[in-house]
């Protein structure tokens, strides 16, 4: 069982190159998946998720915050041969995935 306390989205707005939020409370993550990667010099996170009520209505987005309140969220992890990284594309102002 994973219920979130509080679980934030984000959509990211091209126009305003920047998340708009959205915060829920007391839903269940039904999935998240994204990437580990590094960004100047540290680990940067970047992680996609859905989580639905207990009317199974689900919201989704870009995972920004999330706070497991009952039991525990399980993760699992695959490490890749090639370093991932981060870096800001000003096309399009926000960081992209740069295998090397």
């Amino acid at each position: 069982m994973d219920l979130a306390r509080l679980a934030t989205f984000g959509f990211f707005d091209f126009v305003k190159k920047q998340y708009d939020p959205g915060s829920f409370e007391n839903v269940e993550m039904a999935s998240v998946i994204g990437t580990l990667a590094w960004k100047d010099g540290k680990p940067s996170v970047h992680a996609h998720g859905v989580a639905c009520d207990h009317r199974f209505a689900s919201v989704g987005g870009h995972l920004l915050a999330l706070e497991v309140g009952t039991g525990s969220l399980e993760i699992t992890i695959i490490v890749h041969a090639q370093k991932l990284e981060r870096r800001l594309d000003p096309m399009i102002g926000a960081n992209v995935l740069i295998i090397q």
